[in-house]
């Protein structure tokens, strides 16, 4: 059993302290945000656990029958929680769970920067210098 003590909530940030009353038993919390890659978990205080994923379960036979009949591409596994973070916690303490963007994201980012620039570039050329 564990228990949230204090919260702080930003735009791409989410800390709390918690305390783990017995460290045998499996403990997890389900956070209020939606898993994307690039989450990532500082354990400070202490603190100990996974780093952000969502929670994960095998399809029945049921369903991987009707995944097969539908012509379904699926995985073997279903996303529970509707995608939200969980953390496994293994030691209480304080977690600070913030964005950070990934490689690829930094790429896009500059090239929709370049192309912005180009296109004004062209434009101002345009209509403007040649006239």
């Amino acid at each position: 059993m564990s228990k949230i003590l204090t919260q702080i909530h930003n735009y791409n940030k989410l800390e709390f302290d918690f305390s783990i009353k017995n460290p045998k038993l499996k403990s997890s919390v389900i956070l209020p945000r939606v898993w994307y890659k690039g989450y990532t978990a500082v354990y400070s205080q202490g603190g100990e656990g996974s780093q952000p994923d969502f929670e994960k379960k095998q399809f029945t036979n049921k369903e991987v029958s009707m995944n097969l009949a539908n012509k379904r591409n699926f995985s073997q596994n279903k996303v529970l929680n509707s995608g939200k973070i969980k953390l496994n916690l293994t030691n209480s303490g304080h977690v600070s769970i913030s964005y950070k963007k990934t490689f690829l994201q930094y790429i896009g980012f500059i090239l929709e920067i370049a192309a912005w620039i180009f296109f004004s570039v062209v434009f101002l050329k345009k209509y403007f210098i040649n006239g």
